[in-house]
């Protein structure tokens, strides 16, 4: 059964490992294209081009076509304690169609048939400036089973291999404010 959007025929979802040329230069043109809209700009991190290289590094992206409208990245912390999902993005003309919750729902999919343990998945949901998270992504994330654990705001203290970031809920010093979401699995506590 083909499914319908508002934008016509439901888009292509795929996963790959990063470390795949042709869908990392796809991942990084869709984040490229929205950090040229202002409105997007204090929504999305642009990608560590490590995370190319990063063994667990995998990538989930909707495609129109042959042309990619949407992307999420999920990877393994360097502890293995847990699973990140990362730069949910949708083109702005494939927006409103439902594509970041599918988007979100794979990715969670490839994360949990990867029988990671433990088997919890963590994200981070931008605060836009009137203090409310980006409603997009909340929708997106909340949808797939995630709660919003607590407010954050990143403080970047080393970039290597696997990037590293020191989340801090107490800074003020005017960084991007982000809620952190978790999802646990029914029966798969830690």
């Amino acid at each position: 059964m083909t499914q319908h959007t508002p934008g016509g025929i439901a888009p292509r979802i795929e996963t790959t490992t990063a470390a795949k040329p042709a869908a990392f230069q796809a991942f990084q043109r869709i984040v490229a294209e929205a950090l040229l809209h202002p409105d997007d700009q204090r929504l999305v991190l642009a990608p560590d081009p490590a995370l190319q290289a990063e063994p667990t590094a995998r990538l989930t992206l909707a495609y129109r076509g042959q042309e990619a409208i949407g992307c999420i990245a999920s990877f393994r912390d360097r502890n293995g304690c847990l699973t990140w999902l990362t730069t949910l993005v949708v083109a702005r003309t494939a927006r409103g169609q439902g594509i970041g919750k599918r988007l979100v729902a794979e990715a969670v999919a490839d994360c949990d048939a990867r029988a990671w343990v433990p088997p919890v998945i963590a994200a981070t949901i931008r605060i836009l400036e009137d203090g409310t998270p980006n409603h997009a992504s909340a929708a997106a994330f909340l949808a797939a089973g995630f709660v919003v654990a607590s407010r954050l705001r990143p403080r970047i203290v080393d970039i290597g291999p696997r990037g590293a970031a020191l989340w801090d809920s107490a800074a003020d010093d005017g960084s991007i404010l982000q809620a952190l979401a978790i999802r646990v699995p029914a029966g798969g506590g830690l």
